[in-house]
């Protein structure tokens, strides 16, 4: 597929930000990809009742802990108004928690719902033949990454606490720069799918994000409103993950294909077999 007309920065970052509506659309119009899609939206609805549920408990015992259980009206005034803003606290924690949890427990069908809409958005099947040895590496190299990318956000996560300690300004820095990593990370996490299926190594996955930060920015606000939002995080992760290998199909429109790096990784006889 030979380069095309890229567009402005804007269009770039709302082709990304509109990524999860457009994968809507895209679904409607390829019904059979919803099979995929049905495992990992069961999987939300009850990671989220559950956090929903445990979240309350918390809150209403923090609460019962903070405030002295006493009959004044301004003593319930606080109690209800310690719990409101526990409850926004929990919302937005357990929001960032229950789509980490699910993506990692939905990893396998999201894996084949991205690899399906890429044959579908592009037209073309590519299957390549089963290999013990590359599905071997293939897991080594998932858990490396994964290792790899965990360590980089607890770094940042330790930081941005640092950064938080600082008075004004440091809170100012922390809410701006907080949400910047938010939206890589999410970006990250769902073009990594495409972008595995190329081999291609962390390191190269970070510089393409930084490469494309317009879509990829665009994409994680998007995706972000959606995990935030009641209800319509029960659908958040098949559409990010539909929406995030369309948008890579249309960066490989722009820029041309991203190389394929499954022969770097194959042993020297692997490579020999016809």
């Amino acid at each position: 597929m030979s380069p095309t007309r890229v567009p402005g920065i804007i269009g770039r970052f709302t082709r990304g930000l509109f990524a999860p509506l457009r994968a809507m659309r895209f679904l409607m119009a390829h019904p059979r990809l919803l099979a995929y899609a049905a495992f990992p939206t069961l999987i939300n609805i009850i990671l989220i009742l559950a956090m929903f549920y445990f979240g309350i408990h918390f809150s209403r015992s923090l609460t019962d802990y903070i405030v002295p259980g006493q009959d004044q009206w301004y003593w319930i005034v606080l109690s209800y108004t310690i719990q409101a803003v526990l409850v926004l606290v929990l919302i937005v924690f357990a929001a960032v928690v229950f789509y980490i949890l699910a993506g990692i427990i939905c990893v396998p069908f999201n894996e084949v719902l991205s690899q399906k809409t890429e044959q579908i958005f592009e037209g073309v099947k590519k299957d390549e033949p089963f290999s013990l040895g590359l599905l071997s590496k293939d897991i080594i190299i998932s858990l490396k990454n994964e290792i790899k990318r965990t360590a980089v956000m607890l770094a940042l996560l330790l930081f941005l606490f640092i950064v938080f300690l600082i008075p004004v300004v440091g809170k100012i820095f922390y809410l701006v720069f907080g949400n910047i990593v938010t939206m890589l990370f999410l970006a990250y996490d769902n073009l990594d799918y495409a972008l595995a299926r190329r081999r291609v190594p962390f390191a190269a996955k970070w510089r393409f994000i930084f490469r494309h930060a317009g879509p990829c920015l665009g994409f994680g606000a998007g995706a972000l409103v959606w995990v935030l939002i009641p209800f319509l995080n029960f659908v958040v992760i098949p559409l990010t993950v539909v929406g995030a290998t369309i948008l890579f199909c249309e960066i490989e429109t722009w820029y041309g294909k991203v190389p394929d790096m499954t022969p770097a990784v194959l042993s020297r006889k692997e490579r020999k077999k016809p």
